[in-house]
């Protein structure tokens, strides 16, 4: 029998709707603390879907874990289907209703009727307090396994997953257990294995991941029981002396992160012109506590009116080479340095789409600028994808390139 299964139910998943960040949060989640999901499935909100795919999977998993489907409306099944696949009744729990009471009480609202549905669980279910809405999770065992059922709402679930579900499915880490996650940017996927592949061809008893996602890879090694952890801090060092300045960090740590801790430790100031990015650079930065430290000002010039006004963008500038031009992303980062008196001044002007695009400059062109004491960082980049894949990607590289220029800086 295999270990754990995860199970999402909702029909919003199944018509694109949302994306399924629940199942990867799960799996990587329990990844980390020492266990593997080995199937996850979706099913639509149907009490017969739901119940035959638990009936499956109760004879090939000893741990499912379901999410979703347990909100009030008529729509919300889950309960229905695991009570099924059980062999169950639904039995009403009326301190599941007291708790659902007191916390629209607590937040100053009536409670529907609706809402009382949340309080029936199968028979033999335990409850899993819900300290963050009103859906109550519920854990069962039945064929000699462990069935797990949360909300769907990700900081419910989260919280369940945390305090409930992992010591009961993962087993302690060991102390001496060797993983590493390595933060990339800057480099391609299929030029980041080729700079590293005699590596890992050379080391035994290493797991090596890569995990492209939004302008970054994450490289992830694990040592494999029973292999010399000395081995491993040799090849995580051959690494990162390979890759050098490609590395921008490591576990969980983001790259604005970075960022913003390269600027705080060095007493660097930022200040930021953003137009194709509407102040998502901004946002990434603020979004991590202390922002205030480093960060000076910033603004969203979408206009070309703005960018003369407020950066003094020559008019001259704009209609011979345009607002999306080399030329006016290097005025717009001297003119935002000057405006706030910052150490580093930022400019990104660019074509997100999905219109407004030629063939002398098609959607996806980006041009950034980056100045400290000179403005010798100038990009220009060409990004494929909708509207908010090219501001992501915008944003990555341009936070990528202000790391370089603050170790630049501090040499």
């Amino acid at each position: 029998m295999d270990d754990i299964a995860v199970l999402s139910v909702g029909d919003e998943l199944l018509f694109g709707e949302i994306d399924n960040t629940n199942a990867s949060w799960i799996a990587e989640r329990l990844f980390d603390n020492g266990c593997q999901v080995n199937e996850i499935i979706t099913v639509p909100d149907k009490v017969d879907v739901i119940a035959s795919k638990v009936e499956r999977l109760l004879s090939e998993y000893k741990n499912i874990i379901i999410t979703g489907g347990l909100g009030p409306t008529q729509d919300d099944i889950t309960r229905d289907g695991v009570a099924r696949a059980t062999g169950q009744e639904l039995i009403y729990r009326p301190e599941l209703a007291d708790n659902i009471k007191s916390f629209f009480n607590e937040i100053g609202k009536e409670v529907t009727e609706n809402n009382y549905r949340q309080a029936y669980l199968p028979a033999d279910a335990e409850p899993i307090l819900n300290e963050e809405g009103t859906a109550p999770g519920f854990y069962l065992v039945a064929e000699g396994s462990n069935i797990f059922v949360l909300p769907g709402v990700p900081v419910e679930m989260k919280r369940m997953i945390d305090n409930f579900v992992l010591d009961r499915v993962c087993q302690p880490r060991q102390k001496n257990s060797y993983d590493l996650t390595l933060r990339v940017a800057g480099i391609g996927e299929a030029a980041l294995e080729d700079r590293i592949k005699d590596i890992i061809n050379r080391s035994e008893g290493i797991a090596f991941r890569f995990l492209p996602h939004g302008g970054e890879i994450s490289i992830k090694l694990s040592l494999r029981p029973g292999f010399d952890p000395d081995n491993f801090a040799k090849v995580v060092a051959e690494i990162k002396e390979e890759l050098g300045y490609y590395i921008y960090g490591e576990g969980d740590k983001s790259l604005a992160g970075v960022v913003s801790d390269l600027l705080r430790e060095n007493n660097f100031s930022l200040a930021l012109a953003e137009s194709c990015t509407g102040g998502l650079i901004a946002k990434r930065l603020t979004d991590i506590p202390g922002a205030s430290d480093f960060f000076k000002g910033g603004v969203i010039v979408y206009s070309n009116a703005s960018k003369v006004r407020l950066l003094g963008l020559a008019e001259e500038i704009l209609e011979k080479e345009g607002a999306v031009s080399r030329l006016a992303a290097d005025q717009m980062a001297t003119g935002v340095k000057e405006l706030f008196d910052a150490d580093f001044g930022v400019s990104v002007t660019g074509i997100a789409g999905p219109g407004g695009g030629t063939d002398e400059k098609p959607v996806g062109l980006v041009y950034s600028t980056i100045c400290s004491n000179s403005c010798e960082f100038q990009e220009r980049w060409s990004f494929s994808g909708d509207r908010k894949k090219v501001r992501w990607y915008a944003s990555q590289y341009i936070l990528n390139k202000l790391r370089l220029a603050i170790l630049e800086a501090i040499k």
